[in-house]
């Protein structure tokens, strides 16, 4: 069986807002508030959809 170690979306998001209560710089451009707040949502919904593939895979592949 396979298994699949992650961390919940819960102790994701918090980490990151607290990474974002600081001004963000990418080389010589800074990223307006907007931004940023987009690539999180972003990122979430990116950890939402692992971990949603993770239960698929976990609950039904075969190992070979």
């Amino acid at each position: 069986m396979f298994h699949v170690k992650h961390t919940p979306v819960q102790e994701v998001a918090p980490i990151t807002w607290a990474l974002l209560e600081e001004p963000v710089h990418v080389g010589a451009y800074h990223l307006e508030r907007q931004c940023v707040d987009e690539i999180n949502s972003a990122g979430i919904a990116i950890a939402v959809s692992t971990i949603a593939y993770s239960a698929f895979v976990t609950t039904y592949a075969k190992p070979m």
